[in-house]
C-alpha cells in the first residue's frame, strides 16, 4: 500500500506528514500545532484532500474492522459447533488497534473540520 503523504513548506522549513501515522497516534497539542501550520501554509485544495485521504484511511479501516469481524463470527461458529458450546466471538489485537485507530482519525476528521482554516 502507498501511503499517503501531506507536505507542509514555509519560509524556514517543511515536513512531510506521513497521513496514516500522525494522524492515528497524534495528541491534542501536536494536531492543534498542525492544524496551524496547515492554516498558514497550505491550500484550501491541500486541506481538502487532506480531509479526504483521513476520510479513506478511516473507510479502510471500518472495512478490515468488517472483514475481521466476519471471521472471528466464522471461527467461533465453527469452535462453538465442534465443542457444543456458545461463546460469544473475541476481539483480537487487530481489531482493538483499528478501533483505536478509527477513534483517533475521529477526533483529527473532527478536529480539522472545526478548524476555520483561515478562509
Amino acid at each position: 500500500m502507498n501511503e499517503k503523504i501531506f507536505q507542509l513548506d514555509w519560509g524556514t522549513g517543511n515536513a512531510d506528514i506521513k497521513i496514516a501515522a500522525f494522524f492515528t497516534s497524534a495528541k491534542a497539542v501536536q494536531l492543534k500545532k498542525f492544524c496551524k501550520l496547515a492554516r498558514l501554509h497550505s491550500t484550501e485544495d491541500e486541506r481538502t484532500g487532506l480531509l479526504a485521504a483521513l476520510v479513506q484511511e478511516d473507510k479502510a479501516r471500518e472495512a478490515l474492522l468488517d472483514k475481521l469481524g466476519e471471521l472471528s463470527y466464522e471461527k467461533s461458529k465453527l469452535a462453538n459447533s465442534f465443542f457444543h458450546t456458545v461463546f460469544e466471538p473475541e476481539q483480537g489485537w487487530a481489531e482493538k488497534r483499528l478501533l483505536r485507530e478509527r477513534a483517533q482519525l475521529k477526533k483529527a476528521i473532527d478536529t480539522l473540520t472545526e478548524e476555520r482554516w483561515g478562509v
